[in-house]
């Protein structure tokens, strides 16, 4: 959504969901459509730039937004003559790889080299997320998302890959203690690398307690898209 989007060439009045998304957009609810492909193969990042500006050149519903008139609480919705592709790389990553439970046999179907796992899964995948790493490489479990039960006749000889290092980090557990006091998390450094942009982070969303039950549906939907909060004040 934009106030002031590229030269446009027709306006026209908002339907009612785009009434009701408008809304939310100024009560500080973003409004995202999302989906996940996959594509086999190699990845012609120019092509598929390219294949993406021509379909958004040929639907104007790619090419609609929300223009903010003076004076008038909803906008109208104008269909831009030239709406350039935004694809950046550099808040994402390069490869996208679906866990399909089998990771490490995508990561060599496509020949895929890397160095290190951050895993928060935890483990009911570590078997994968170690298969995934060549000798040399490491593995630290960060996370436990996939559940706290142990891994089934876990045997170090056979399940480690030779040369790859495992450890293990819980945060949740040691910080703040002696070993881990909080004073050595360089929290300012983060911060002001957050400010100045070296870091790129995703806001938070933040729902009152009347909007509990949006904020279920949005996370059971899969469109959270990141953090959310849940203000009581």
């Amino acid at each position: 959504m934009s106030s002031n989007p590229t030269f446009a060439t027709a306006a026209f009045r908002l339907s009612t969901q785009q009434k009701r998304a408008w809304l939310e957009h100024d009560q500080g609810l973003a409004q995202h459509a999302q989906c996940a492909i996959s594509l086999a193969g190699p990845l012609d990042i120019a092509k598929l730039q390219r294949s993406l500006q021509q379909l958004i050149s040929k639907y104007e519903i790619l090419r609609t937004a929300l223009r903010r008139q003076p004076g008038v609480q909803l906008p109208f919705q104008v269909i831009q003559d030239n709406a350039p592709l935004s694809f950046n790389q550099e808040t994402g990553a390069d490869t996208v790889l679906i866990d399909d439970g089998a990771l490490a046999d995508q990561v060599r179907a496509r020949g895929l080299h890397i160095d290190a796992v951050a895993d928060l899964v935890g483990n009911s995948v570590l078997r994968d997320s170690l298969a995934c790493l060549p000798p040399r490489g490491g593995l630290c479990q960060l996370g436990f998302l996939g559940g706290l039960a142990p891994v089934p006749d876990f045997n170090p000889l056979t399940d480690l890959p030779t040369g790859v290092q495992l450890s293990f980090f819980g945060s949740a557990f040691v910080l703040g203690t002696p070993d881990y006091p909080l004073s050595s998390v360089p929290l300012q450094d983060i911060f002001n690398k957050a400010a100045g942009g070296q870091l790129r982070l995703r806001a938070p969303r933040v729902f009152g307690t009347e909007e509990i039950v949006e904020a279920h549906r949005i996370m059971e939907s899969g469109a959270a898209g990141g953090k959310m909060v849940l203000s009581f004040g």
